[in-house]
Formats: structure tokens, sequence, C-alpha cells
């Protein structure tokens, strides 16, 4: 993560904070982690690691257009979902094409919460190490409310393990 900690932590006062984003970050642009390419793949990268964790496997599939993206990992899981699905939603929309998503833990959950909304947006999906089941290590983290989430027994764990698979899934999980 030690080479996207800047854009994290400008991701992380932008919505934190973001009269004083607006002030002082603002005036600087952030890293662009986005390949153009038609069809798109997108990865997502866990909790405490970074998009740069995931950036063989961008550079293996860059002649099918990249976004890799350093997303703000402290943010609910449900948000971080929305997010990811509306970006899925704007590059279908502009292609005409489903889409491919890598993710892995934090990241996994993102991808699979997006594909149990709206299948019909993503040609396969690969999960590597997804919290499927929950992380029991969750609860050491009672107020650090993006892991304390990620309980077993947390609602948004319990949807995520029980939910059905859509009909013609086909989902490859790596752990």
């Amino acid at each position: 993560l030690s080479k996207d900690w800047p854009e994290f932590y400008r991701r992380f006062v932008l919505n934190h904070v973001p009269s004083l984003a607006r002030a002082v970050l603002g005036k600087f642009p952030g890293k662009d982690y986005h390949r153009q390419g038609s069809p798109r793949v997108f990865l997502r990268h866990g909790y405490f690691t970074g998009a740069s964790c995931l950036s063989g496997i961008g550079k293996a599939l860059e002649e099918y257009g990249v976004n890799n993206h350093q997303y703000d990992f402290t943010h609910p899981l449900e948000d971080l979902t929305d997010r990811f699905l509306a970006k899925v939603e704007d590059s279908v929309e502009a292609t005409g094409r489903k889409v491919h998503a890598v993710g892995h833990s934090k990241g996994a959950a993102i991808i699979l919460g997006a594909y149990r909304k709206e299948p019909e947006l993503f040609d396969k999906i690969v999960t590597m190490a997804i919290p499927y089941f929950g992380s029991e290590r969750s609860h050491g983290f009672k107020f650090v409310n993006s892991l304390w989430e990620l309980r077993p027994e947390s609602e948004i764990i319990q949807t995520l393990s029980n939910g059905p698979l859509p009909e013609n899934a086909d989902i490859l999980n790596l752990y």
C-alpha cells in the first residue's frame, strides 16, 4: 500500500472533510489508475492493500481496458458497492458490453455485492480471498465500522453469504 497511501489519504480527506479537501486538495490532481479500452476489466483491492497490489493483473489485461481504482476502504461496504456499481453501469452504457471484475478481499465483497444487484452488467467475476463468511478478526475492531461490518454475524455478511446467486452465475473464487 505504500505507493497508494498518498492517494488513499487524498480520497479519505475528500470523503470525510469535504470543505478542507475542496480548499486544499482540489488544487492537486489525483492519481489516474484508469486505462482506456473495451471491454472494461474492473479491479478492486482489499482492505489495507491498495490498487497497486493488483497492478500485475492490470498490466496483463491492459489491452482490454482496465479500471484499477484506489478507493477509501474505510467507507461502509454498501456505499462502496453502490459507487462501484455506478462505475460499471457507466461503462456498460458507454460501450454496450458487459464487464469483467476481479477483486481481492473487501474488493471481492464489493464486486459480489454489485453482481448480486445487477448481474446482467457482468460477464465474469473473479474473487480472491473474499470474506464470504466474514472474518473472526473483525471482532477486535468494534470502533472501526468498516472492519466491524465484516464480522460473521453482521447483517451485510449474512446477506453476502446467504443470498442466492443469479441463475447463470459464472464465478471463480480463489482462496
